[in-house]
């Protein structure tokens, strides 16, 4: 059975982020794609039937004939497990933002970044601490994008993580 790998990609708005993951889609193909954001998240517009039957609830999905969207306050990893157990046969899932989460991620930055583990550095100074690095200036524009997409790829294996295990995650 194929591991689930998941490529997560955080910087600052304006960064590059969504360009530098769409170039990496048109080469994957994921089977998911995960957005962190500080925004507050709902299931529906209040007094909603989904967000008076989800009041109280850890979780709501709003499901229909197109698809599905969970919300809820669950713990990050269970996100992740959820999507690992959702495709057993393995693939990769894009993952933009969560630039606190404890995993390894890309980050876009100029000079500061998330304290949290960085596989990859990308920005136009070099990290404050050592980690890989790629020289690029921000944001990204499509050719950069490309460029830093193809270098993912050939080293797929240093900035992509499995699902992580859950109990003590973080």
């Amino acid at each position: 059975m194929a591991e689930l790998r998941f490529l997560q990609v955080a910087g600052w708005s304006g960064s590059g982020k969504t360009l530098l993951l769409e170039a990496v889609a048109q080469r994957v193909h994921p089977v998911a794609v995960v957005k962190w954001t500080h925004h507050a998240v709902t299931a529906e517009r209040p007094g909603s039937d989904t967000a008076r039957l989800g009041r109280g609830a850890r979780v709501a999905i709003l499901a229909g004939k197109e698809g599905a969207t969970a919300f809820g306050a669950l713990p990050w990893w269970a996100w992740y497990r959820m999507v690992a157990d959702a495709f057993p046969d393995g693939g990769c899932c894009l993952v933009e933002g969560g630039k606190s989460l404890p995993v390894p991620k890309v980050v876009l930055a100029e000079r500061d970044g998330p304290r949290a583990p960085v596989a990859l550095w990308v920005g136009p100074l070099p990290p404050p601490r050592p980690v890989p690095w790629l020289c690029h200036p921000l944001p990204l524009d499509p050719p950069s994008a490309e460029a830093v997409a193809d270098y993912l790829l050939r080293h797929w294996s240093h900035f992509t993580f499995p699902p992580p295990d859950g109990v003590g995650a973080g």
